[in-house]
């Protein structure tokens, strides 16, 4: 980490000499305010991070592990997104990225949390996990888990059910609204084929 550390820190002093040396600091003086809506998604190459950019930054530093605020690799950058290869299919991985500016680092932004896996085989296995993290209150951990099976199975009523307890649990009223219409919507669904079947 120290490296990529480094590296940020002498491309910093470049872009500054270049191209931000006429910036003003808008920020009280406490620096360059961290990314903002960070979020991960699936590339063919493996997962794609993106975020809003901050002002006044002159790059940014994507961080990610398997355990949370456990970062063990990180990756510069001036560009929105990055795409981060060589990951376990079936792990979770962590992301947070910070951004650069003249008076040096922000704080990380909020984490995201993603299981990466491309296996529809797996779905009842992270809907599992999701649920055991759910009952010990790792509700983020939870959440990655459980979205997972979803990604995997989209079909699955049984996932939005535990997503919108879980999202009920986490004061997300609007989000478990959501996932419990859609789980009501395909458990019609999967009743009104079986009668079909049946007759």
């Amino acid at each position: 980490m120290n490296r990529c550390l480094l590296v940020c820190a002498l491309l910093l002093a470049l872009l500054s000499i270049a191209s931000c040396s006429s910036h003003t600091d808008s920020s009280g003086g406490k620096g360059v305010p961290p990314p903002a809506s960070v979020r991960v998604d699936e590339a063919p190459q493996g997962l794609r991070v993106t975020w809003s950019g901050a002002k006044h930054a002159a790059c940014y530093t994507v961080f990610w592990g398997t355990s949370p605020t456990e970062y063990r690799n990180c990756a510069n950058t001036r560009d929105c997104p990055v795409i981060i290869s060589g990951l376990e299919k079936g792990e979770l991985y962590c992301f947070a990225v910070t951004a650069w500016g003249e008076r040096g680092e922000s704080d990380y932004s909020k984490e995201v949390m993603y299981v990466y896996d491309d296996d529809p085989s797996r779905s009842s296995q992270h809907l599992s996990k999701g649920n055991e993290l759910m009952a010990s209150g790792l509700y983020p951990e939870a959440d990655a888990y459980i979205s997972a099976a979803i990604r995997l199975q989209p079909q699955r009523a049984d996932a939005y059910k535990s997503r919108a307890l879980l999202y009920e649990r986490m004061d997300e009223p609007e989000l478990a609204k959501k996932d419990s219409v859609m789980a009501e919507k395909l458990s019609s669904r999967k009743t009104a084929s079986l009668h079909l079947r049946g007759q």
